[in-house]
């Protein structure tokens, strides 16, 4: 995503959403609070690169917990016991089978 930061500001001049961080359009500013309607902290589960309007899930066999992630390598590999199935968690929901040993 990209931010006007002045208004009146033409294409050529609009500068990166900041890594962590989604805009979307009408943003005034590169890293917007949590309540705007024109984006916030790259959300739990996901990470956001520079320039990105959405952020990108976790891959799998990672997880997301906390907001405003900046790249894949920043999510976090599923805990022990627990299988990470599938992209985009905020945290690890399924338990190793049973007769299985699932490490991190």
């Amino acid at each position: 995503g990209k931010f006007c930061p002045s208004l009146g500001t033409i294409s050529d001049t609009l500068q990166d959403c900041a890594a962590g961080f989604e805009c979307v359009e009408g943003c005034s500013v590169g890293t917007p609070p949590a309540d705007d309607d024109c984006g916030g902290p790259c959300p739990k589960g996901k990470f956001c690169v520079a320039g990105q309007s959405e952020g990108e899930k976790c891959p799998l066999g990672t997880y997301g917990k906390t907001p405003g992630l900046t790249r894949s390598s920043e999510c976090t590999a599923c805990d022990s016991g627990f299988i990470c199935d599938s992209v985009g968690l905020v945290e690890p929901v399924t338990p190793c089978t049973a007769g299985y040993y699932c490490q991190s």
